[in-house]
């Protein structure tokens, strides 16, 4: 009678075992559907459209991959008709922003930087404050708050980047970028609100360089790049010798796509941990959110889109640069999309138009359908 029960007990665990892993199975088919035609209309719709490159991952496979022949420009300089391939460097504008932040948080996990607490004042050569007020708000300015883009100064890039009233492009005019950048009056509170504003990441720059002993070039090629076996790369230097962090990389796409598949990977790359996995969860952790009508919040110089689909929320990251480009990344579905366009100083295009193929082609592909950016439900 006993043994009778247990060969009952184990056909039914083996029963249990094998519905559990069809069922498992079935979800993970489920998962790698790829609706085609949404990926054919997308093709039909980039004919129509200003994008020089698109790619689409998912884990390591590439779902799409598409470049176009179209004007482009290098920093501002016209460079004509240019044949967009694989092969060819576009700038990232300010996508530069976020392996900026990679780079601070590579730093930090080689000892040469404390920590995100750290008061700015404590890491920065005293000559960058030279002609700034020690005010309480400098007194108690953070990495943090840099990081953030919560630092508090008084700074509108809403003016177009070929205006040189623009805050950026009067600091790209200055002889010393990130003293510049520090002299500007307090308008809020450390801490206190986001703001979006370039001259934090020129002073990230400055932080990186005094901190490692190393130009931020030679850091990032050593430390990042290296690593990620990303051979060919320009970077926009300042005459003041130093790289321009705000806008002044440029990369080609299936490269500016590794430093996504290296934050889905949470900071590991061929068995080695480039970047610390605290870093990857800080950076997708909200920390403030943007003045934005939707749901838009900013982690460690990246963006974190609020998407939801019928109410549910999903997970994405966003490095975004002026004229289309982005590197968007949604950790849950292990999904890596970039997008490189010549829709240069056209707001708002040039963050609509790349949210328009991710609602409209990309994630329907992957079966997301139905997802919106959710709205903000009270003002800051």
């Amino acid at each position: 009678m006993v043994s009778k029960l247990i060969r009952l007990c184990a056909f039914v665990s083996l029963f249990v075992v094998c519905v559990y892993a069809r069922a498992v199975a079935m979800e993970a088919a489920q998962e790698a559907s790829i609706d085609a035609q949404y990926f054919e209309d997308l093709s039909q719709a980039l004919d129509d459209m200003n994008f020089h490159a698109v790619l689409v991952m998912r884990g390591d496979e590439v779902l799409y991959e598409k470049y176009f022949s179209r004007p482009d420009e290098n920093w501002g300089e016209g460079l004509g008709l240019v044949a967009h391939s694989a092969e060819t460097l576009h700038d990232l504008r300010s996508g530069t922003k976020s392996i900026v932040s990679a780079l601070i948080g590579i730093a930090i996990d080689k000892g040469f930087l404390p920590g995100l607490d750290v008061p700015i004042r404590d890491v920065l050569d005293k000559a960058y404050f030279a002609n700034t007020p020690q005010t309480s708000e400098m007194q108690s300015l953070t990495l943090k708050h840099v990081l953030t883009m919560s630092a508090g100064f008084t700074w509108d890039e809403t003016t177009p980047y070929t205006d040189s009233a623009n805050p950026e492009i009067w600091m790209w005019e200055s002889d010393t970028p990130v003293r510049f950048a520090l002299s500007r009056p307090f308008e809020t509170p450390p801490g206190d609100r986001y703001n979006y504003n370039g001259g934090l990441t020129q002073i990230l720059i400055a932080i990186l360089e005094d901190s490692t002993g190393m130009p931020a070039k030679d850091f990032a090629k050593q430390y990042l790049f290296d690593p990620l076996e990303i051979k060919k790369f320009h970077w926009v230097t300042h005459r003041s010798g130093q790289v321009w962090g705000a806008s002044g990389l440029r990369l080609t796409a299936q490269d500016f796509a590794k430093l996504g598949r290296l934050y889905l990977q949470r900071g590991e790359w061929n068995g080695q941990q480039v970047l610390p996995v605290t870093w990857v969860e800080a950076t997708f952790t909200p920390h403030v959110q943007t003045p934005l009508p939707v749901k838009y919040a900013y982690g460690l110089h990246w963006f974190l889109p609020g998407y939801v689909q019928d109410g549910r929320p999903l997970k994405a990251a966003l490095a975004s640069g002026n004229g289309g480009q982005s590197l968007f990344l949604m950790p849950e579905h292990d999904l890596t999309v970039v997008t490189f366009a010549g829709y240069y100083n056209q707001f708002p295009a040039t963050i609509v138009m790349p949210q328009r193929l991710m609602q409209n082609y990309i994630l329907p592909a992957i079966g997301l359908t139905n997802v919106k950016l959710g709205l903000r439900k009270a003002p800051i």
